[in-house]
């Protein structure tokens, strides 16, 4: 038996709750599933306001809302099937607590430190293309050339050798040299001055010396002052002493003062200066020096010279050296010479 006290809808709220359910399934013919990430509700309502505009109402309670379904189930259907859009609204009540937004603090703090890696990688890339290239400063043919630095210190590069600077700054400055240079630095400097090399540093403040890098090795010969010498990762330093030679032999700097300066001074006069020195160390002092290609048969390598030659013509200085050697000199074709030995001295 029907209770007599229970709310009865009207005409109006019939005819509005047919609206809605015609809405309803004409968006469910039109589209099985709702778009990814897009609520359900949201095409429900966009059908519904199209078909009629609702006035605001006093909040109706369960009995109302039984009511209207109880008459939306009783009219034929024209659209068979279950409407599972009912079960998933959700009916908020007046005295219930609105539900709150619950922020997911791990993944934000996860994209913020992405996005600041990412910043940090994109201000290196442009930090590091700030960073200046090498400047070529001298580049020397078959002649040596002097040339004077922006502090007043001097360097001899000796023929066939480069000269770039690194930095001129107000803390220093910083070379690189290749071939071999002799370095007379301004005494009396505020400012730091360094020399590079492929496996050296060299640090000194007022003096003069030699860097070679023709023997497969850095070698420094001291002539005045004091220098530091290290490796290129300024590991391993030693200080140089006057008359003092440095070389980097098995990742290390060993020093001597075996040799007289003019062995290693000579070029500057254009003399080769040799002291019990082996062939194959001269042959390439002498391809540094006239930029030619020398090959030395195997067995003579090892072979020591002493004397003085006269760096004019590579030609007539590797006779001479044949001679010495006991060996013979060919030339198949210009830039080009063979050393084999013939016999024994």
């Amino acid at each position: 038996m029907a209770d007599p006290n229970a709310y009865q809808p009207d005409e109006q709220d019939l005819k509005l709750a047919r609206l809605l359910d015609q809405a309803v399934d004409s968006v469910d013919s039109a589209r099985e599933q709702p778009a990814r990430g897009q609520d359900p509700l949201l095409p429900f309502l966009a059908a519904y306001k199209s078909a009629v505009n609702l006035k605001t109402e006093s909040p109706a309670d369960a009995r109302l809302w039984q009511r209207i379904e109880q008459a939306i189930d009783d009219r034929p259907q024209t659209s068979p099937g279950p409407r599972p859009w009912r079960q998933q609204m959700p009916v908020i009540r007046k005295d219930e607590p609105v539900p709150k937004m619950t922020v997911r603090w791990v993944p934000l703090l996860a994209r913020v430190a992405a996005l600041l890696a990412l910043v940090a990688f994109m201000w290196l890339l442009l930090t590091r293309d700030q960073v200046p290239e090498p400047e070529l400063i001298a580049q020397t043919g078959p002649d040596k050339q002097i040339v004077t630095l922006l502090d007043g210190s001097r360097v001899t590069l000796r023929p066939y050798s480069e000269l770039h600077r690194i930095v001129e700054a107000e803390t220093g400055q910083t070379y690189r040299v290749t071939g071999e240079g002799y370095f007379e630095v301004a005494p009396e400097r505020q400012r730091q001055f360094s020399v590079l090399t492929g496996d050296a540093r060299v640090v000194v403040t007022g003096t003069r010396f030699s860097i070679s890098t023709w023997d497969h090795r850095t070698r420094v010969y001291l002539e005045q002052g004091s220098v530091m010498m290290s490796l290129a990762d300024g590991s391993s330093g030693t200080m140089l002493e006057p008359g003092e030679t440095g070389e980097i032999v098995d990742g290390s700097v060993a020093t001597s003062t075996e040799t007289p300066s003019e062995t290693h001074l000579g070029w500057l006069d254009d003399v080769l200066v040799l002291d019990r020195r082996p062939l194959a160390s001269i042959i390439r002092e002498i391809r540094q020096h006239f930029n030619i290609y020398v090959q030395v048969s195997p067995d003579l390598v090892d072979v020591e010279l002493s004397g003085t030659l006269v760096l004019d013509d590579p030609g007539q200085i590797l006779e001479d050296l044949a001679v010495s050697a006991g060996a013979t000199l060919e030339q198949p074709e210009p830039g080009r010479y063979i050393l084999a030995r013939t016999g024994r001295n």
